[in-house]
């Protein structure tokens, strides 16, 4: 058994992190060590391995354990979340990269920060527009050019194990753009358990408040509110809501709101919400949701919505929804209902008279 992965093991046994925490963060070591022995992956490779983008893409990419290849007439806008996978970049990203037990050869140019935990770097040409933090990476080349700041933490993973351990919360919380969708919500949930603080109840009266993190068990925002990240048990919004993460059991939005990731037990909009990414388990929109991947369990909607891709086990849809992908299990129409989609994957399809459905490619789900 490695140092590293003792010291992990050592954190669970005194209580410092959770179950979840210590089997991703050994998972990592192991990915690095497995990675480390290999070296040279990027380069041996067969080209039929490869996911190769050679044109221009928009959106995000969040790859676990693939090998990614941004060819010089390649571009990317959005960031680049990879985990346990190689990034051969030759063309450009309009984003920022962000690499856990990875392999990255950097030939092409990126426009925001490049972060990289873990897992080896190869320096051959290049550009990055941002800033550069490196957590135990192993560097290969001479180092490109860096037009911001170029933070770096020596050595292997342990720098990265002692930090979790020291502050556990503050860490995943820092990772966790990082971690691919799904466990996203488990890694939160676990972490918002751990820092719940002993004020209760927050209200927001003020015209303009701002905030840079709110740990709380209910927080109520009758007039505007700008913050980071809010981890609260339930909150209900009846002002506006600017805001980067925000994870909750219970959130009920009467107002507007506007963030980056959403992690719910039940969300219910009956006015407006725009975000990213939105996990949960039970969606329900009376009103307006735009989102870019929306990954809930049960998802009503009544209003309307409109959305890039869609996870669900169960979609009801008696308003209008407008998306790109879908997979559900089952999907229901009520009697005035209108979905359009470019492809829609579903095990079961009920459809009311008068409803309408519009599906470019349509598939059954296995």
């Amino acid at each position: 058994m490695s140092e590293e992965i003792r010291k992990v093991l050592q954190a669970l046994k005194r209580g410092e992190i959770t179950e979840e925490e210590a089997e991703l963060l050994i998972q990592a070591i192991k990915d690095r060590e497995s990675g480390e022995n290999k070296g040279g992956k990027a380069e041996q490779e067969s080209p039929s391995s490869w996911k190769e983008i050679d044109t221009t893409q928009s959106g995000n990419i969040v790859a676990i354990g693939e090998n990614i290849w941004i060819k010089p007439s390649g571009r990317v806008i959005g960031d680049i979340e990879i985990i346990s996978g190689t990034l051969k970049l030759e063309g450009h990203v309009d984003g920022n990269i962000e690499a856990v037990a990875s392999t990255v050869e950097f030939a092409g140019t990126t426009s925001g920060s490049v972060t990289l935990v873990g897992g080896s770097v190869i320096w051959k040409r290049g550009e990055i527009g941002g800033n550069l933090q490196l957590v135990g990476c192993n560097e290969r080349g001479n180092r490109i050019k860096i037009r911001g700041k170029v933070d770096i933490i020596s050595g292997a993973i342990g720098p990265l194990v002692n930090k979790i351990v020291n502050s556990t919360v503050n860490t995943i919380f820092a990772i966790m753009n990082t971690l691919p969708q799904k466990l996203r919500r488990k890694v939160k949930s676990s972490a918002k358990e751990e820092t719940m603080p002993l004020e209760e109840d927050i209200v927001i009266e003020k015209p303009t408040t701002y905030r840079d993190d709110i740990r709380c068990r209910n927080l109520t925002v009758l007039s505007s509110l700008k913050a980071h990240d809010i981890n609260v048990e339930a909150t209900t919004i009846k002002g506006s809501l600017m805001c980067h993460d925000i994870v909750a059991e219970r959130m009920d939005i009467d107002g507007f709101v506007r963030c980056k990731d959403v992690t719910v037990g039940t969300l219910t909009i009956n006015g407006k919400l725009i975000a990213d990414d939105i996990d949960g388990e039970k969606l329900v929109v009376n009103g307006y949701i735009k989102g870019e991947d929306v990954a809930v369990d049960h998802i009503e909607i009544l209003g309307n919505a409109k959305t890039e891709d869609i996870e669900a086990k169960t979609l009801i849809v008696k308003g209008t929804l407008k998306a790109e992908d879908i997979q559900a299990n089952t999907v229901i129409l009520g009697k005035n209902a209108i979905l359009n989609a470019e492809s829609l994957q579903a095990k079961e399809i009920k459809k009311e008279e008068g409803a309408i459905l519009r599906v470019e490619n349509l598939m059954k789900a296995r």
